[in-house]
């Protein structure tokens, strides 16, 4: 993530910063904002202070510097360092793209040359629903190869097929020693590429939260029950197409997530017909310490939900409960 946070500096500022970006020039980005910490482009949680810089046509300063950068390596062969990233990047490390925003192949080009340059300064990338594609992370793939100490990796939401999911494997083995989040959810991915994923997740004993696809086989919740067993710190479960309407699956998953504290949980699209007093079963234990639970796309029974209002009421920390197109037919 890129973030920019308002302290001191006047918003009038920010065409010169960009006027700064455009011409390299560190001596005018540092008059215009001497306070700058880190910037984001998530343009839906902002905390407070912060504002987004964007350029006239609408694309983010993010990009406009990345290109300037990979412009600028282009017509003179040398590779300079780009005071506002060396600044920014040297700090906080935090690269990203802003949920919902269309990343250009040439835009993958571009932050993947700033990704090779800065790979030892970059602890955080957020890619999330940019559409980018095969064909995108081909240009990326490079970059993100040579990152060795990441801490967040998001790629949620990316058309992303089987063909690069071996390398992103790679990429989390590369920085297991250091991974916090993994984001991998809403790709095309099939059985084979979700579980080359989650394989490699398991070496990550500091992982806190997971979104994951089970790429709606069988299999991948067997892997997930290891990977879950190997990563005791994880607190935070999205899933997205895993098979768990086999009892045994759930019952497996569900002795798992009562052996520790649960904040989010998220089964969305997950066939949950059977046993759904598993589920239950996970809310009771979980009461003190969930704040988010997501069974959309399930076709959940009645029975289930008034079973579940009681343990519901309990659950003292809870922010929402999201049930999408469940089939419930009672209020």
């Amino acid at each position: 993530m890129l973030l920019l946070w308002k302290r001191s500096f006047p918003q009038a500022s920010v065409y010169r910063l960009y006027l700064a970006i455009r011409r390299l020039d560190k001596s005018a980005a540092d008059t215009c904002f001497p306070n700058v910490s880190c910037m984001r482009l998530d343009t839906h949680q902002k905390p407070p202070g912060t504002i987004d810089l964007y350029t006239g046509n609408g694309r983010h300063l993010l990009l406009l510097a990345c290109h300037a950068y990979a412009a600028h390596c282009g017509s003179t062969g040398a590779t300079p360092i780009l005071p506002h990233f060396a600044a920014i990047l040297g700090s906080h490390g935090m690269l990203g793209g802003c949920l919902g925003i269309r990343l250009t192949a040439s835009d993958c080009a571009a932050i993947g040359l700033v990704l090779q340059v800065y790979h030892d300064n970059i602890r955080h990338i957020r890619l999330n629903v940019c559409e980018i594609q095969d064909t995108g992370y081909s240009r990326l793939a490079s970059g993100l190869g040579s990152c060795r100490k990441l801490c967040t990796l998001y790629l949620n939401g990316n058309s992303l097929t089987d063909q690069w999911a071996q390398h992103i494997a790679d990429v989390i083995t590369c920085n297991s020693s250091s991974l916090r989040v993994i984001g991998t959810y809403h790709n095309n991915f099939t059985g084979s590429g979700s579980m080359a994923i989650l394989n490699s997740a398991q070496k990550c004993t500091k992982l806190i939260k997971l979104f994951t696809d089970g790429g709606n086989v069988t299999e991948s919740t067997a892997v997930l029950c290891r990977t879950l067993q190997m990563c005791e710190r994880v607190s935070g479960l999205w899933l997205v197409n895993y098979k768990l309407d086999v009892s045994s699956h759930l019952a497996e998953l569900s002795s798992l997530l009562c052996t520790r504290p649960i904040e989010s949980l998220s089964m969305h699209r997950c066939g949950l017909t059977a046993q759904q007093d598993a589920v239950c079963t996970i809310i009771s234990r979980q009461h003190q310490h969930l704040e988010y639970l997501n069974l959309s796309y399930n076709p959940l029974s009645d029975k289930f939900l008034l079973d579940a209002q009681e343990e519901l009421h309990r659950c003292t920390r809870m922010k929402a409960v999201v049930l999408i197109d469940t089939r419930l037919s009672c209020s």
